[in-house]
């Protein structure tokens, strides 16, 4: 299931502010900043909150033109310009949403007021989450927006949509926090590699927490077994032809004059230059070999640990959603992927008659519905295939709130209590039907 944004997001947006403000006790502009100190033990940072709160406000301000509260669309380009909108204030709340969690580093953002007011807004629960494809789908399309709006154009458009002059503009600090955060998210939640263990924070810290020990290791090792090798008896005449080769390669290169001296420091020079090849082979061999053993150690351990922590976390969700007893609320609002609308939790998709027509006809083929009613029941017949409903007998038992409520009136001696009919005699009695129907579809 997509992300749903319902229909009060706006609305909780346009309140944001008076929300803060009723429920932290503060007012944004007059309430005075407090120190670091009482910050880390719990304070309210009213400037970071005003800032925010308010780059929220501008956006909601620059995108009306484009927003259709009421929803009463006339085209469909009017109703894309309100889905484009509704992206890319979701993206804002996204980026406030990061902004806040980088700030808390010892508790969760989730205790923050701003955050739980978000939250609200965007209706998030165990079954309304931000999936992946509409977190992608709201940056495509503000990356697409911000790309084709210079922040001049933007400060322009809001002090002329605005009496607010105070607070009509953002900043090219705040600006450059925005984009780049768009971007960054774009590539880091599109790029195969970067977002490779991202559902998986224990297998991402398990794999180089293994691989780059083992692969030192491994290089370690793989250099002395190749000082050894180089050294060894069996590889003597290798080394005794190799020196031979430079020795008159180097005569060749310096002349016959200086082949005393070369006779003297070839042996040397020659043995080193076999020794680093060897020795950085085996090194790189063995490093590369170990490496890939971490990786696969560290993955399977990492990502052992990684799926029991989900298996434990889903089990934990269902049995607080059983015990709890209490539904999650039925939707209304707008999937973020695809426009589609969604009503009480149901997602919709409407398209013309032609081409629904064509899908029925390529998908389904029409067959007649038989009912059949007979001593036993209904027999109802699709098709080739047939299936039977029984009638409920008098034999079997009330049910227990009707059970108790003929109690409570025997007790009372207010009404006479019959005995219930039997009631297949009772609806056989009232259509006074002896033969099957059988009407067909």
């Amino acid at each position: 299931m997509h992300l749903t944004l319902t229909d009060s997001f706006l609305t909780k947006l346009q309140t944001l502010r008076a929300d803060y403000e009723n429920r932290t006790k503060l007012n944004l502009e007059s309430s005075p900043h407090p120190y670091k100190v009482s910050l880390f033990f719990g304070k309210k940072d009213v400037k970071t909150r005003f800032k925010q709160i308010t780059f929220i406000e501008n956006w909601l301000t620059l995108l009306k033109p484009k927003l259709k509260p009421d929803l009463n669309f006339n085209s469909t380009e009017e109703f894309q310009e309100h889905l484009l909108a509704l992206r890319v204030l979701a993206t804002i709340t996204f980026f406030v949403r990061n902004q806040i969690d980088e700030t808390y580093t010892i508790r969760s953002g989730s205790n923050a007021t701003l955050m739980q007011l978000l939250d609200e807004a965007l209706s998030l629960n165990r079954t309304n989450v931000v999936d992946e494809e509409s977190y992608v789908s709201c940056l495509s399309t503000t990356q697409t927006f911000i790309s084709n709006m210079p922040l001049a154009k933007v400060n322009h458009l809001l002090l002329a949509a605005t009496t607010n002059a105070k607070n009509a503009y953002i900043n090219e600090l705040e600006w450059n926090k925005f984009t780049q955060f768009v971007n960054k998210q774009f590539i880091s939640h599109t790029d195969p590699v970067q977002n490779k263990y991202k559902d998986y924070p224990i297998t991402a810290i398990t794999v180089p927490l293994f691989a780059l020990p083992l692969r030192a290791t491994g290089t370690s090792v793989g250099w002395l077994l190749g000082d050894l090798t180089s050294k060894s008896y069996s590889l003597l005449p290798m080394r005794q032809s190799f020196t031979a080769i430079f020795a008159s390669g180097l005569v060749l290169f310096l002349g016959p004059t200086s082949s005393m001296g070369i006779m003297l420091v070839a042996p040397t020079y020659a043995g080193k230059l076999l020794d680093t090849f060897f020795g950085v082979s085996f090194a790189y061999l063995l490093g590369s070999a170990m490496g890939l053993l971490g990786k696969g150690l560290g993955w399977s351990i990492g990502m052992s640990l990684d799926l029991s922590w989900k298996l434990l976390g889903s089990a934990c969700s269902l049995i607080a959603v059983a015990y709890s007893g209490k539904a999650h609320e039925l939707l209304t609002g707008f999937t973020l992927t695809n426009g589609h609308r969604v009503l009480n939790g149901m997602e919709l998709q409407f398209m013309d008659l032609p081409e629904f027509e064509k899908i029925i006809a390529a998908n389904y083929e029409p067959k007649p519905i038989i009912i059949n009613h007979t001593k036993e029941g209904f027999a109802i017949k699709i098709g080739d295939e047939e299936t039977k409903i029984k009638w409920i007998t008098a034999s079997e038992p009330n049910l227990p709130h009707l059970q108790e409520l003929i109690t409570k009136l025997k007790e009372k001696q207010t009404v006479r209590i019959e005995e219930l009919p039997n009631e297949k005699e009772q609806i056989l009695k009232e259509n006074n039907v002896e033969t099957a129907l059988t009407p067909s579809m």
